[in-house]
Order: C-alpha cells, then structure tokens, then sequence
C-alpha cells in the first residue's frame, strides 16, 4: 500500500507543463522490468488498494513508453489529452 500512496503524492506533484521523463515516478518506473511493471500493474488495479483514484488509464498511458520513457511526446500536456479527451 505505501508504494501506491507514493505514487498518488508523485503524481500531484507533476508540474502542468514540462515533460514527464525526469520525474521521480518515470525514475522509478524506468526500474521496473517486465515482470515487475506487470505485478505493479495487477497492484494499481487491485480494489484492495483503491484509495479512491483510479490510477490504471494513467499507468496505461505511461507504460506505452517503457522501458525508456525518453520519447519527446511523454509530456504532462499529451498525456493529459489521452486521458481527458476535449478538456483543457
């Protein structure tokens, strides 16, 4: 449970604008291998650790970049447009 509440405090900290690659979330994901993004995946989407946000369509839109996460479209801006389509 402590790594999901981290990952809630790291994600309020993202800034509006920039990218998202020197972030710590994108450190520490940039750890992960395969195996370990899928069992921190199955954990984000486990109910038993719901602390009433839904994390999963961002941890979608984030491993879309893994493992490098150096793509220049990893932007707060892009994937903010996936996630909220029409909104600003």
């Amino acid at each position: 449970m402590l790594i999901l509440v981290k990952f809630l405090r790291i994600l309020r900290t993202i800034q509006l604008t920039g990218k998202l690659k020197d972030t710590k979330l994108i450190n520490i994901l940039r750890t992960f291998s395969k195996e370990e993004m899928k069992q921190f995946e199955k954990f984000v989407a486990s109910p038993y650790f719901h602390s009433g946000k839904n994390c999963m369509p961002l941890l979608k839109q984030l491993q879309k970049f893994y493992p490098g996460f150096d793509n220049e479209k990893l932007t707060y801006k892009n994937i903010h447009k996936k996630l909220y389509p029409g909104k600003k």
